[in-house]
Formats: C-alpha cells, structure tokens, sequence
C-alpha cells in the first residue's frame, strides 16, 4: 500500500512484503474457489544486479527498466488466511508483466506526468500519478536489508485507489473481461480472464 489514495490519510507503517511464483505466464486460469478475483494495475521495476543491503543513493544503479504489472488477487484466500498475500496472489499464472521493459533513461515514475492507468473493460477504474510514499530508492534499499534479491527479479511497487473490492458497489472480474493497464511510455498490458474449467 504505497499510494496516499489507498490509505485513507494514514501513513502506513513500512511497506509488506509478499513473493508471487517466478514464472507467471498467460493465459490466466483459476478455479470457482479463487473468486472473487481482483485487478491490480502496478509499476513492475526489474534489477539489473544481484542486491543486499543497499543504500537509497545507490538503487538507481541497479535498476534495469521498468514494465507494468497486473496484480491479480484472489480475494477470498487473502480474507481467510490471515491477510497474508503470497497465499492469494501466488496462483500459477497470476501477475502478469508487459508489454515490454522500458529502460529508466526512456521513463521515470517521478517525472513530470507519469502516471498509472487501469481498465476493465474500457471503463477506468484506477488513474494516478505515482505520488508514492516510500519513494522508489528507498523501497529497493528497504526491501535488500539482510536479503539478497536476484538480478532479473521483477519488483510491483503499488496499487493506488480503484481496486474492485473497495469500490461501491465491489467489483470483481468475470469471465471474459478484459483488463488494461497503462503507463506510457511503457504500453498497455492487456489480460484477458479465463477461467480454469474443471
């Protein structure tokens, strides 16, 4: 929860941290029980080194490019399991990443106008500037201390306001919708929902 809109003016105390599987692929099946499945438009940075313990400073030089995220939630698991995260966004093929990593020289979240776009279905639901609170460098410094984080390990840093399940009235995805997320220059990452038949 790195975004002002999503805490209702309450800082949080530091960032969670959670792990989905290393290899998400397309296209996106889950079963009945995985319902009610929630989009998650997020700005996905890549390492270009291996990192332990760096310093904010530091954190730009390891940094490869930027993609975008989709930060599928099944929210029923992250309810009942204690509000842990791995468990309900760590399904195989949830977190999807595209269109194509962009590299820092070509975008940068602070620059002027950047911001964050989600759809579904053509209907915006989610549209911020990436106003974070724990500012990128020192989320890549927080999450190296006494850890090392491989080189290519993809990192999401966020969702602002809009996600389904806080919306009124909530607003889960369904079969079929299609799920657009935008950071130009980076493109749109378009997923399709489908699924898994038993």
């Amino acid at each position: 929860m790195r975004f002002p809109s999503r805490c209702r003016h309450k800082r949080p105390s530091p960032t969670s941290r959670y792990f989905p599987p290393p290899f998400p692929l397309f296209p996106l099946p889950s079963s009945h029980p995985l319902t009610p499945l929630l989009a998650q438009g997020e700005l996905t940075l890549v390492l270009r080194t291996p990192i332990k313990n760096i310093t904010p400073a530091s954190a730009p030089s390891h940094i490869l490019g930027y993609t975008i995220g989709n930060d599928l939630t099944a929210r029923t698991f992250q309810r009942s399991c204690g509000g842990q995260y791995t468990y309900a966004k760590g399904f195989d093929r949830f977190a999807p990443l595209g269109p194509r990593l962009v590299h820092p020289s070509v975008f940068s979240p602070t620059a002027l106008g950047a911001r964050i776009t989600t759809r579904v279905n053509g209907r915006t639901v989610q549209d911020s500037e990436f106003d974070f609170i724990f500012e990128m460098n020192g989320l890549l410094s927080f999450l190296s201390q006494g850890t090392t984080i491989p080189a290519g390990t993809a990192i999401m840093t966020g969702t602002p306001a809009g996600v389904g399940w806080f919306q009124s009235p909530k607003c889960e995805l369904k079969e079929g919708d299609v799920v657009e997320v935008e950071v130009k220059p980076i493109g749109v990452l378009r997923t399709r929902i489908a699924f898994e038949k038993e």
